[in-house]
């Protein structure tokens, strides 16, 4: 979230990937979703809330949006804290167990489509991108939840690359390297997106991807010609490129 890359910056240590603004901003699902927004890149719809009681006052703007929703602590990772709820009936309860992670919580209108991520390389202001990757969840799992990531292995499988179309593999890629620099992202970053009949949105920016060589982000690269040690090598060149000795 910015906190460890600004000690680095004190200590004048080099250290991969994006620095304190855009660690903080892309950790915020709200903030990320917000300068996405503004300039323009789609993003499923939300309301925030930062306290159990908004419920009622903001359930005309929550009940606005398409069911099903999806409850999640705005600044949470591995989808710890996240619900999908069907129905204003469930939401109170999904609400206050996404608080106890988070002090800010996003209620975020579903989008139905492919769960599709982009693994995103170099300056912010040259970035490279790679062929997209697809996670495929399994109808009972309904949705990637942590138990789908982690601890149930029929739950979801991952492909890469995925199976697109030419037009489709470039309105990804042209989406996730937009969102890179939108979010002035530096060395590395993971773009998770959905693609709908109604186009791509984007979904959130992961700015320290997981990173064994069965990760998404080391595999889409693989699919696209750049092996794992060369990976590691151009990583840390960026690195140094933007704090020399």
């Amino acid at each position: 979230d910015g906190t460890i890359q600004g000690l680095f910056e004190i200590l004048g240590v080099p250290y991969v990937g994006a620095d304190v603004a855009a660690s903080a901003n892309c950790m915020d699902k709200e903030r990320t979703k917000t300068l996405a927004a503004g300039a323009g890149i789609a993003v499923a719809p939300w309301v925030t809330l930062t306290a159990l009681e908004q419920l009622s006052s903001r359930r005309p703007a929550i009940e606005a949006l398409s069911t099903p929703w999806f409850v999640k602590p705005a600044r949470a990772g591995s989808s710890v804290g996240v619900h999908k709820v069907a129905s204003w009936d469930g939401l109170a309860a999904a609400v206050e167990d996404a608080f106890k992670f988070d002090t800010k919580v996003l209620v975020e209108q579903c989008l139905s489509g492919r769960e599709l991520e982009c693994a995103v390389l170099g300056l912010h202001r040259t970035p490279e991108a790679s062929l997209p990757g697809e996670i495929i969840v399994s109808p009972e799992a309904g949705f990637y939840s942590y138990d789908a990531k982690y601890l149930s292995k029929d739950a979801a499988r991952t492909e890469a690359p995925a199976r697109l179309t030419t037009e489709q593999t470039h309105a990804v890629q042209t989406l996730a390297t937009n969102a890179y620099q939108v979010l002035e992202v530096d060395g590395m970053a993971r773009v998770d997106v959905f693609l709908t009949t109604e186009g791509v949105y984007l979904n959130e920016i992961n700015t320290i991807p997981g990173f064994t060589p069965i990760s998404m982000y080391p595999q889409m690269w693989e699919a696209s010609g750049l092996a794992y040690d060369q990976l590691i090598t151009r990583l840390l060149e960026l690195a140094f490129e933007r704090f020399p000795s």
